[in-house]
C-alpha cells in the first residue's frame, strides 16, 4: 500500500529511489511508475508534488549532486585525490548512479545546469585537494581520468579492480604534479 508523502524527506526518498534505479537498471528504468514503486508511493502522489518526471529528476539530480559533493569534500581531507574514486566495492553502486546521471544529462535539458554545477564543484575540489599545483589543462586531464576510471570500474564484464584504479590515479596525479606528463 502506498505511504503518505513526508514533505521533509520526500526529496531524499525520491533521490535514493532514482539513484537505485539508475545504478541497478539504467536510465531507461526511470518511469514515474517505477520510481513511485521504489518509494512505495503512488504515481499520482509523485505527479501531485513534482508535476512532471522531468522536474522530479531535476530535483533528485540536485539533491544527489549536493550529497555527493559533501561526501567527496569530507573524504578529500582524509584521502586526497583518491576521494574521487570509491574506497570499497560497496560504493560502486553510487558510482554507477552518478554515471547514470551523466548519461541522463546528455538527453534531459533540465539537468544541464545541475550537472554543470556538479562538474564545476568536482573540478574546484580537485584543485583545492591538490593545493592548486596543477595547470587548468592538467586538472581537466585528471578529471577526465577519474571519469574514465569510474567507467572502467563499473563495466558489466571484467571491471577494473579497485586497487588498480586507485594506483593508476595516484600515479597519474604524481606524474602531473612532477611535470612528467606532457
Amino acid at each position: 500500500m502506498p505511504r503518505l508523502l513526508d514533505t521533509t524527506t520526500r526529496t531524499g526518498t525520491i533521490a535514493d529511489a532514482v539513484n537505485f534505479l539508475l545504478a541497478t537498471h539504467g536510465a531507461s528504468a526511470l518511469t514515474m511508475r517505477a520510481i513511485a514503486a521504489e518509494c512505495r508511493l503512488s504515481p499520482a502522489a509523485l505527479s501531485l508534488h513534482y508535476g512532471s518526471r522531468r522536474h522530479m529528476l531535476a530535483v533528485a539530480a540536485l539533491a544527489t549532486s549536493r550529497a555527493r559533493t559533501a561526501r567527496m569534500q569530507e573524504r578529500a581531507r582524509r584521502d586526497g585525490v583518491l576521494a574521487f574514486l570509491p574506497r570499497e566495492p560497496e560504493e560502486l553502486l553510487d558510482v554507477r548512479a552518478w554515471l547514470g546521471w551523466c548519461e541522463l544529462d546528455r538527453n534531459e535539458e533540465k539537468l544541464h545546469h545541475t550537472m554543470w554545477w556538479a562538474r564545476a564543484e568536482d573540478r574546484a575540489l580537485l584543485d583545492v585537494t591538490l593545493d592548486h599545483r596543477l595547470q587548468p589543462t592538467d586538472l581537466d586531464l585528471l578529471l577526465a581520468a577519474v571519469d574514465g576510471l569510474a567507467v572502467a570500474l563499473c563495466r558489466p564484464e571484467d571491471p577494473m579492480p579497485l586497487p588498480a584504479a586507485q594506483e593508476l590515479l595516484s600515479r597519474l596525479t604524481a606524474d602531473l604534479i612532477d611535470g612528467t606528463v606532457a
